[in-house]
């Protein structure tokens, strides 16, 4: 089953000013109805879409004769036996959307089990499954709880399924699949065959006007789609507050360090009297003129080892005393 761009129909203000008021009408305690208007609050019309799928499968079903065996099987000898509704949401991105904080392509799925009080199913299966080549067997059958109506779809995990809704719409959340394996009639001896599936038949207390829900050909599902911040601002808030936060004190903290640098200067520039040190310069000039280097060298060593310690430059230009 697949839903195309065409399909993902926008969700209308009015669906959503309905769907607060349904909440408002519900008989259900305070706390819950607190909690679904608590989820809604994130989320405008623009971020929920009604993803109404194709109810057909894409492909041509096959199956071996061996593994048809195998389910046979197990669901003559009351085994449990999964069945698993999977689905893929790819996220279309734009140029102003390219964001590294968005994933492509996210996924989920929703498992329910056949256990062996599910007498109907399981003869509709063995019988579907022991026809589907040399008859045209036209057989249905319904799962119960099998799609979840709304998700929760957010930027790089795995969709959720909304517990806060799932309180508010204990019925409704999930919707009961009828379905059964179709083939072609108009190809004599044609051994294709696909499933088709249907929600036709589904008493809901809330469907959104988005959804195609008289259409029998369709499943639809309600998406609510977290907001995902453009490339060119995502370094911002992909830390969230504490990495603001964090950016903002490294930033002051080195803009101070600039604007303070001089304090490491100030031994040097603020020195009480200069008199002698100026003395030991000159003679440092006068012994290189005269070519004496060796004096030189010991006048330059006694300079060097004033500035490396900041305690002796302090005594050796101490003012003199009157």
């Amino acid at each position: 089953m697949t839903a195309q761009d065409i399909d993902l129909v926008s969700f209308s203000s009015t669906d959503l000013k309905i769907l607060r008021d349904k909440i408002d009408t519900l008989n259900a305690e305070p706390t819950v109805k607190d909690s679904a208007y608590g989820f809604l609050r994130d989320f405008n019309s623009d971020d929920i879409r009604c993803a109404n799928l194709f109810a057909t499968s894409v492909d041509i079903w096959d199956i071996s004769q061996p593994v048809r065996d195998t389910v046979v099987n197990n669901l003559r000898s009351n085994l449990t036996v999964p069945v698993r509704f999977s689905y893929t949401i790819r996220r279309n991105q734009l140029d102003q959307d390219n964001s590294a904080d968005a994933a492509a392509v996210v996924a989920g799925e929703n498992t329910i089990s056949i256990t062996a009080n599910d007498k109907n199913i399981r003869n509709a299966l063995i019988q579907i499954l022991n026809g589907t080549v040399d008859t045209q067997t036209a057989i249905n059958f319904t799962i119960f709880n099998l799609i979840p109506r709304f998700l929760h779809v957010k930027p790089k995990a795995n969709p959720e399924e909304i517990n806060s809704f799932k309180n508010i719409f204990p019925r409704d959340y999930y919707a009961n699949i009828t379905m059964g394996l179709n083939r072609t009639k108009t190809i004599p001896n044609s051994t294709d065959v696909w499933w088709e599936m249907s929600e036709h038949g589904n008493k809901y207390s809330y469907t959104p006007s988005c959804a195609y829900s008289a259409n029998q050909n369709y499943l639809s599902m309600l998406l609510f789609n977290d907001k995902v911040s453009p490339a060119n601002i995502s370094f911002l808030t992909r830390y969230g507050i504490i990495g603001l936060y964090t950016t903002f004190v490294v930033v002051v903290a080195r803009l101070l360090r600039t604007v303070l640098q001089t304090s490491r200067t100030i031994m040097f520039y603020e020195l009480p009297s200069v008199e002698r040190l100026w003395h030991l310069l000159r003679n440092i000039y006068l012994v290189r003129e005269n070519g004496m280097l060796l004096i030189e060298e010991e006048l330059f060593a006694k300079l060097i080892f004033l500035y490396r310690s900041p305690t002796t430059l302090i005594l050796f230009t101490k003012p003199k005393s009157k």
